[in-house]
């Protein structure tokens, strides 16, 4: 039986986060407790750091990846998106996310594309938690009190507690990239075309 192209990609996007758990296995031993550790927005001066920034997770972005690690280049060219890190106070990385400005439903929205953690610490609901806090400073930050903030609805490792899926969103990002590269709310790899549409019926996490 032949794959279709499809399939294919989603055997070698599956294959990608069976190897990371690997070497999460080693993580999970190691992992810092959530005392130590900190978010903090990703350095968009730092590209020898961003461009194995989800090497830093095993993320299927990661630069060596057989399914999206064309996009980890992308992330530093494109204008839509911004790295957020878990990092403790000496650097080291143990979870990230690539977060964006969407309207979600024609209200402004800062969206959590999705979040992935070395070891345990993702599935700790304080995690969760300040992640949440450290978004809504980012709007702040920028002006955007008045923005919701959302979560992507795949490849999530953390807690879901105080969120809840919801489902029939209208989604159009805000920003470009000049290349194909992937954003998993408007359905993972896309082309720069897709950051011209409006996305339908797209499911996402909020906050209860």
């Amino acid at each position: 039986m032949q794959l279709s192209q499809a399939e294919r990609d989603g055997a070698a996007g599956f294959m990608d986060h069976i190897n990371g758990f690997r070497k999460k296995v080693e993580d999970i031993r190691n992992a810092r407790n959530v005392d130590n550790i900190h978010f903090r927005l990703s350095d968009d001066d730092n590209i020898g750091r961003n461009i194995f920034f989800g090497n830093h997770v095993s993320c299927c972005n990661s630069i060596e990846s057989t399914y999206a690690g064309y996009s980890a280049p992308m992330h530093l060219l494109n204008n839509y998106n911004r790295g957020i890190e878990l990092v403790d106070n000496y650097e080291n990385s143990y979870g990230n996310s690539l977060c964006h400005f969407t309207n979600i439903d024609g209200k402004l929205t800062f969206v959590i594309d999705s979040f992935e953690a070395n070891g345990k610490l993702g599935s700790d609901p304080i995690v969760t938690k300040h992640l949440l806090d450290f978004s809504k400073q980012v709007c702040k930050a920028m002006g955007r009190e008045d923005a919701q903030i959302m979560i992507g609805p795949n490849y999530n490792n953390m807690s879901k507690e105080g969120l809840k899926l919801t489902k029939g969103h209208t989604i159009k990002v805000l920003g470009e990239s000049p290349e194909r590269t992937y954003c998993d709310s408007i359905g993972g790899k896309v082309s720069p075309e897709d950051f011209d549409k409006t996305h339908e019926n797209r499911n996402m996490y909020e906050i209860e």
